[in-house]
């Protein structure tokens, strides 16, 4: 089979509901790398049930492959059943971290990275250290790269779409030159917006005369601003407020890079920051650590503890909760989840108070809390060496995906390569709504999208909130359907139906939130629907003509289409095929030449809907 490459690439899934389960258990583990050491960054459950992760390796070796230099950014994609489907090594001779990864609306990935190189894949560095900002494909393949920077030292940390189809980006500085402007003095966040192409729109230096950390977390928020967390030992310039020692820092911008409220959180001691997220009534969740006992913090149990801050839209404490044993506890990723409440994760060296079930040394540590801030379940992963968890998402069946690293080779962990490897770990859904639900389907008639779907059972169900978005991310509320079960429980098959006139733009995702009664939820896949009269496929090149090894299809859209690519010999016989949806703009397809005999070929590109046919003739040499 031909090996292809495809820019610009969505999919769209199945999603069945399991029978009711009501507590946490791990579904599955895997360890990632070489006889190095591999730490995870960041891990996204990707639309066609894979997962993609980035962090970094000093390996050279085992699941790795070449490395460039001292420590690189390394890429995996897994596929749905867990195995790497494709992997990217990437920096040069010094070092170069991978340090968050997110979806972009296209199928392909965007992930902000800190590189101290200059040769490999890594070009026009400012010196130091800078931003390295690398968009790929949904195969892995770079589209482009941005360094960002001056000539000290500058790190990003975390990245973001933004509904303008850009990026917001945030991390450290101590520069004052190059990309850079406005440093207050030692470290500042350093915040920068790009657009699509990665192109600097803004930026902004945060901070005092002392030293700002922006940690791992930035996020657009629902008024078109951003928010961002970190810790700051400042109390002059930007700041304000300052307890002692380290504060949490965060600061709430708005769509131009303004501040517009900014918080210094914590008490006397040392508190940091790792984690922010808007809520769902339009507040913020912060995690991090603190050594505190005074000031905003209270119920420390001894040495670090997890530290978690809910706010309200305008910055103030609703409630705070220390949670973890004697000794060191420290969060780094926090999310709510779709029940209201909220998990985390990081690592813990406890063994007592809110912590049980430690497996020696460092274990990776989960708490999931209720909406009031409530321990509802706390799970310790690992083996008897060194174990943490660097971030977690929820996944599409309401269960968990943890990104971390491990050194152990027991308890909960297998297969260790050697010093540390990635780690990541799947959760089971804590709680999976007792239905049976095959998938949400749909087609576009005119100026009308119809979705179809069934369930196989029903217990307890109220019915179906119907969501619709414009970029795939951002969804809200169009209508919703009531069960066709008898008290809302049936063990036969029901089919349902929803009409959608009153969308505008010519692609649109579609996608349920089903309810039970008692409030809770769980959310179906997402289908992609298009206004199929729009005409879609622009001008198609097809390069390098002749070609040896690999022949790249260019195609322009006006909008997303699914395609079919072929590859046929002069006489009409195909030799390959493949259907893509493809993204709006540029699109670019590559496929594998190598194997064909010398002659010439046609590529064939046709629209799903029949009314467009691009072909175009190349030459293999």
């Amino acid at each position: 089979m031909k090996k292809i490459y495809l820019f610009s690439l969505v999919f769209v899934i199945a999603y069945n509901y399991a029978t009711a389960q009501t507590s946490w258990a791990i579904e599955w583990q895997k360890s990632f790398g070489g006889s190095s050491e591999d730490a995870a960054s960041s891990a996204k459950q990707t639309p066609d049930g894979g997962y993609i992760v980035i962090g970094s390796t000093y390996s050279n070796d085992g699941d790795v492959g070449l490395n460039h230099g001292i420590l690189d950014i390394w890429i995996i994609k897994l596929n749905s059943e867990r195995n790497i489907e494709w992997k990217k090594i990437l920096g040069g001779s010094s070092y170069d971290d991978g340090t968050s990864i997110e979806l972009t609306p296209d199928g392909g990935y965007i992930a902000s990275c800190r590189t101290s190189s200059n040769d490999g894949d890594v070009t026009n560095s400012h010196g130091g250290e800078d931003y390295w900002i690398i968009k790929l494909n949904s195969s892995g393949i770079i589209q482009w790269q941005k360094i960002l920077g001056g000539s000290g030292n500058d790190g990003a940390y975390s990245i973001k779409p933004t509904s303008d189809g850009g990026y917001i980006v945030t991390g450290i500085s101590d520069s004052n030159d190059g990309d850079v402007s406005g440093n207050h003095g030692s470290w500042d966040y350093w915040v920068v917006k790009l657009n699509g192409t990665g192109v600097i729109q803004w930026q902004k230096s945060l901070g005092g005369s002392g030293s700002e950390y922006a940690s791992y977390s930035i996020q657009q928020t629902s008024d078109g601003g951003y928010i961002v967390s970190g810790y700051t030992d400042s109390n002059d310039g930007n700041v304000s407020g300052n307890h002692g020692d380290l504060d949490y820092w965060v600061v709430k911008l708005d769509s131009n890079g303004a501040i517009q409220w900014q918080k210094s959180l914590g008490g006397s001691n040392v508190d940091y920051a790792t984690s922010i997220a808007q809520t769902s009534e339009g507040g913020y969740i912060v995690a991090g650590y603190s050594f505190s006992n005074d000031g905003d913090v209270s119920g420390n149990h001894g040495q670090s503890d997890y530290w978690v801050v809910k706010l309200n839209g305008s910055g103030n404490i609703e409630w705070q909760k220390s949670l973890g044993g004697s000794d060191y506890d420290y969060a780094y990723s926090i999310r709510q989840t779709h029940d209201g409440g909220y998990i985390i994760a990081g690592g813990t060296n406890s063994y007592d108070g809110d912590v049980s079930g430690n497996h020696g040394d460092d274990d990776a540590w989960i708490v999931k809390l209720n909406s009031s801030g409530d321990l509802q379940w706390q799970y310790c992963l690992g083996g008897s060496q060194y174990d943490g968890a660097s971030s977690i998402d929820q996944t599409f069946d309401d269960g968990y995906i943890i990104a971390g690293f491990s050194n152990s080779s027991d308890g909960d962990v297998s297969n260790n390569h050697g010093d540390y490897d990635y780690w990541i770990v799947k959760l089971k859904p804590d709680n999976i709504l007792p239905v049976t639900m095959l998938a949400l389907t749909g087609k576009a008639q005119g100026k009308q999208n119809i979705l179809n779907w069934a369930t196989a059972t029903e217990q307890n169900n109220t019915g179906f909130e119907v969501q619709r978005s414009g970029d795939g991310y951002n969804f809200s509320k169009i209508g919703f359907v009531n069960t066709k079960a008898v008290n809302g429980s049936s063990n036969l098959k029901l089919s349902y139906d929803f009409s959608d006139i009153g969308f505008a733009a010519s692609a649109n995702y579609y996608r349920l939130k089903q309810i039970d009664k008692d409030g809770k939820s769980a959310l179906s896949n997402i289908v992609l629907l298009r206004d199929g009269n729009t005409p879609a496929i622009g001008d198609v090149s097809v390069y390098p003509n002749p070609a040896k090894n690999i022949v790249t299809v260019k195609i322009s859209l006006a909008n997303s289409i699914n395609i079919k690519l072929a590859v046929t010999d002069m006489s009409g016989k195909t030799i390959f095929t493949k259907s893509v949806l493809a993204g709006n703009g540029e699109t670019i397809v590559q496929v594998d030449a190598s194997r064909l005999s010398t002659g010439s070929y046609f590529i064939k590109i046709i629209s799903d809907n029949g009314k467009e046919n691009v072909v175009k003739k190349f030459v293999k040499e």
